[in-house]
């Protein structure tokens, strides 16, 4: 039995032989063996059902088993560039068998950007009889962005009539997009020390200290600035400022303190510039400053030495000048923030002839000097035929000179001012400008200042007086004349027709009369001034000439009449005591400063 069955199956491994398939049912293994081994004669039933369809009209189609066309990829692998625009892809069949073939294939990426890239999808390949190759045409996408490494990876399925050999291809797709620069951190400064203390100084002495700064950042530092806000502080930087330092580089700022009367409270800053690879971004580091002053014995007025003396003097002068009054409230002035000393060393002509010194350093945060401007809006319509007033609001804050100073900004104008002052009109032909005088200024909290001279006033350029369309009454000086000498003679022509005689003497009449009349009008027209127009809400600047000093105030309100002289004798007493105390440590920022500033209640 064994015998038997091997007898057989070396029989179907080394005789071809052809089986018939139906067009709708192909036969078993079994009935394809058993036709082998019993003959053709001895067919099954199904066998039998099979042969009675191909008779009705079934076409029956043989193959030769070992035969199959074989559809596969020439390789395995190709590399393409990105911008490329289109890969191309062959796909062979080895040998035809008289049947239409088919595949498919199914596109996926094998990295991650490879969406970004590719055309993916799936598609078929069909051969027809005698075709033996096709292609897989794909689009690539040329991006903008750097991702290498990309690969797309074909694969060969679900064929029909055929075998598949080859059945995927790797192709590797090559970046030609640059690379980006790496990103960096920014860069970072550190200072040592954090703070600098000077500690206790004796006046009049000098202390000098370093302050070490260092880029410990990755990206460098470009340091455009090294400022201070102490008093009496004077900075050498010039190693650092426009200097570039690169990581864990330094410079160094060199600090000295020449002790004064007040002791120092302030700040060391250094600015710069770093940028890590993307944007620039702006640095900043404070580093603290303190210094305490010992009190200074009181030194006899004979000891002193020329210097001193002249310090004292200067001081005790500018004490008992006489304070200007721009308020209705006359309160003594308290002492300033801040006391200076002369910053030369020798302020005497006699070692260095016809130079000019520069008087004592000041704090000008209460002061509105001539260099500056006020802004201000008109708040009517004004017509230059007759001479008038004009007011306008200042809708900005105005500050001093120093406007930040000590840490803090004082507004000395606030928004609702109002200004007063005259204007003129125009004085003759080709004029195109009025001058104002502005007399009076009265602020939100009630305090005014009246100015004797007046300040001129400017337009929103910075121009010298007001300007506006400008009315020359060119009617009334050349097109009034014109019109009556025509009538004049349209009627002297009329007057021609008929007696010669007496017409003759109408028209000498009518001629003298218009003569005459024309001559008075263009007399008293070419008299008449050009009136100009300024239109309500034009901006304009008021230009002061002298500096406004301005003061602090303290007004205490009162429900009663005995309050009000209470408060009167208290500022007397503050006042006597005030003009007593005119000595070499009263405040050194010049004249008595006027009273308009920021009334507390």
């Amino acid at each position: 039995m064994m015998m038997r069955k091997a007898l057989i199956l070396l029989f179907l491994l080394t005789y071809p032989f052809q089986v018939a398939i139906a067009q709708e049912e192909e036969p078993s293994v079994w009935e394809t063996i058993w036709v082998m081994i019993f003959g053709a004669d001895e067919k099954s039933d199904k066998q039998q059902d099979s042969e009675e369809t191909s008779q009705k009209g079934a076409l029956p189609s043989t193959l030769q088993i070992g035969d199959w066309p074989v559809v596969s990829f020439a390789q395995d692998h190709a590399a393409v560039r990105e911008d490329i625009g289109e890969i191309v892809v062959p796909v062979t069949k080895s040998l035809s068998n008289g049947r239409r073939v088919s595949v498919r294939y199914r596109l996926e990426p094998s990295t991650a950007l490879a969406n970004n890239v590719f055309d993916l999808g799936n598609g078929l390949l069909a051969f027809e009889d005698g075709e033996q190759s096709k292609d897989i045409r794909l689009k690539l996408l040329d991006d903008d962005v750097y991702a290498p490494g990309q690969t797309l990876r074909i694969t060969l399925t679900d064929a029909i009539g055929t075998e598949i050999g080859t059945s995927v291809i790797v192709i590797d797709v090559t970046e030609n997009d640059r690379k980006p620069e790496p990103k960096s951190a920014p860069g970072e400064l550190s200072a040592l020390p954090v703070a600098v203390d000077f500690g206790e100084i004796k006046s009049g002495l000098r202390a000098e200290r370093s302050v070490k700064i260092t880029n410990v950042g990755q990206s460098s530092i470009y340091l455009n600035r090294v400022d201070e806000t102490a008093d009496n502080i004077s900075i050498s930087a010039s190693n650092c400022v426009g200097t570039t330092l690169l990581q864990n580089t330094s410079c160094s700022v060199d600090l000295s303190y020449q002790a004064g009367l007040v002791p120092v409270d302030g700040e060391l800053l250094v600015t710069g510039e770093t940028n890590n690879g993307v944007i620039n971004q702006a640095l900043v580091i404070s580093v603290p400053l303190s210094a305490r002053v010992l009190p200074e014995k009181k030194k006899n007025s004979a000891t002193l030495d020329a210097r001193e003396e002249l310090i004292q003097r200067i001081i005790a002068e500018r004490n008992q000048a006489m304070p200007s009054t721009i308020s209705t409230v006359e309160i003594p002035a308290p002492e300033g923030p801040k006391k200076y000393r002369m910053s030369q060393e020798d302020i005497s002509d006699e070692n260095s002839p016809g130079r000019r010194v520069f008087d004592y350093p000041v704090d000008l945060s209460r002061v509105i000097t001539t260099i500056q401007e006020i802004p201000c809006v008109t708040q009517k319509t004004i017509n230059t035929q007759l001479e008038g007033t004009i007011s306008c609001k200042i809708e900005s804050p105005v500050m001093g000179f120093h406007a930040v100073r000590h840490g803090k900004a004082l507004v000395l104008l606030e928004p609702e001012t109002w200004a007063e002052g005259d204007y003129t009109t125009l004085d003759q032909q080709g004029d195109t400008r009025i001058n104002v005088a502005w007399k009076r200024f009265l602020r939100p909290d009630g305090s005014s200042l009246y100015l004797s001279n007046g300040f001129p006033a400017e337009d929103a350029m910075g121009r010298m007086g007001l300007h506006g369309p400008v009315d020359n009454h060119n009617f009334e000086k050349i097109v009034s004349p014109l019109l009556l000498s025509g009538i004049v003679a349209t009627g002297t022509e009329l007057l021609s027709v008929g007696d010669d005689y007496l017409n003759s003497a109408s028209q000498q009449i009518m001629v003298d009369g218009t003569t005459r009349v024309v001559g008075e009008m263009l007399e008293r027209n070419m008299d008449l001034r050009p009136i100009m127009t300024i239109p309500v809400r034009t901006r304009l600047l008021i230009k002061p000439t002298t500096d406004l000093y301005f003061k602090e105030t303290e007004i205490v309100p009162f429900t009663d009449s005995e309050g009000v002289i209470a408060a009167n004798d208290n500022l007397k007493e503050k006042d006597q005591g005030n003009q007593a105390a005119s000595s070499g440590d009263s405040s050194s920022n010049g004249t008595r400063s006027l009273a308009a500033q920021a009334t507390k209640y």
